[in-house]
């Protein structure tokens, strides 16, 4: 692995003006990645100085030199949900079939909602399904059916903090006949307390290796004073017909690996950093 010499790619003064809200941000960060049909497309999480949290895209022929479109992506369909939403955030991207699917972290009142959504062309994004119950993030899909299933990976909150925030130590796994309804199937991945991954959630998508599912996700020590790190580590998963999986991880960086693009033999991994 070797870091981009030209780093940082994207700040918050590449971020176009888009009235009324998108204008001098305060952040950009946490994005999804994906190579879809010859083009890099990063979608961002951006957040405006009076905290607002609005999805844009940002497209580049070679992967480092990104351009941000003078627009904030909308989901149609997300205005059917019951609930009122206040941020969308956390976009995670995974190919399946001649679709890209977007599982995105959505606030709502005392709780984290998982939703997802779909495009073919990264102009229009269309509402699969919307988790009305449970309170969970970290969401990504498997690229490609688990035993002639969907598969998704997720971090259920259930960790309540000093500050009040909940968050997870656990990722799960759940599957789907329809990518509408999700039934957990087990745990696959618990925080170690003491050590660098207390606190733990999925970063990009698994990525299909000859040895297995490989699994970036980010941990957090909370038990350093004055500081929470973020860290990112590696699994790798290996199912059989028994829904049985094995394990190995270590850690990969000092850093929260978010999401990856693929070019021929050459992975890119994109991550926010402080």
């Amino acid at each position: 692995m070797q870091r981009f010499s030209r780093n940082p790619i994207l700040t918050r003064v590449d971020i176009p003006d888009v009235a009324p809200h998108v204008r001098d941000v305060s952040s950009v960060f946490n994005p999804g990645a994906i190579r879809w049909r010859g083009m890099d497309y990063l979608l961002l999480r951006v957040q405006t100085r009076g905290r607002k949290t609005v999805l844009m895209i940002a497209e580049s022929n070679d992967g480092e030199r990104f351009t941000v479109r003078p627009h904030v992506v909308a989901i149609d369909g997300l205005e059917s949900v019951r609930e009122t939403i206040y941020h969308i955030y956390d976009p995670r991207l995974t190919a399946i079939g001649d679709q890209v699917f977007v599982v995105f972290a959505a606030d709502v009142d005392g709780a984290c909602r998982l939703g997802i959504a779909r495009t073919q062309d990264f102009e229009r994004f269309e509402l699969v399904s919307f988790d009305e119950a449970g309170d969970t993030r970290n969401g990504v899909l498997f690229p490609e059916k688990i035993d002639g299933r969907y598969a998704r990976l997720e971090r259920p909150n259930r960790v309540a903090l000093d500050s009040g925030v909940t968050t997870g130590s656990e990722i799960v796994l759940s599957m789907s006949d329809d990518l509408m309804a999700w039934t957990p199937v087990a745990p696959v991945l618990a925080g170690r307390w003491h050590y660098w991954d207390e606190l733990i959630g999925s970063g990009p998508p698994p990525i299909k290796t000859r040895a297995g599912w490989l699994h970036i996700y980010h941990g957090v020590a909370t038990h350093l004073v004055g500081a929470n790190i973020y860290q990112a580590g590696q699994c790798c998963w290996t199912f059989t017909t028994q829904r049985r999986w094995s394990r190995a991880r270590k850690i990969t960086s000092s850093n929260r690996a978010n999401c990856t693009s693929m070019s021929g033999r050459c992975r890119t991994w994109y991550f926010q950093a402080a």
